[in-house]
C-alpha cells in the first residue's frame, strides 16, 4: 500500500497538494475512513 502511495505522491503531487487543503475539512471524519479514501483513490488511479 505504502509503494503505491509513493508512486501517486510522485506522479500526482498537486492531487496530494489538494488532499492536504482538503484535510482539515475531513478531520470530522475518522482516521480510518480517511485512510480507506486514499486508499480507493488509489486504486482508482492505478485502473484508469
Amino acid at each position: 500500500m505504502f509503494d503505491t502511495l509513493k508512486a501517486i505522491i510522485k506522479k500526482f503531487p498537486s492531487m496530494i497538494n489538494a488532499l492536504l487543503k482538503v484535510k482539515t475539512v475531513l478531520f470530522i471524519v475518522s482516521k480510518e475512513e480517511y485512510l480507506s479514501f486514499i486508499f480507493l483513490m488509489a486504486k482508482q488511479i492505478k485502473h484508469q
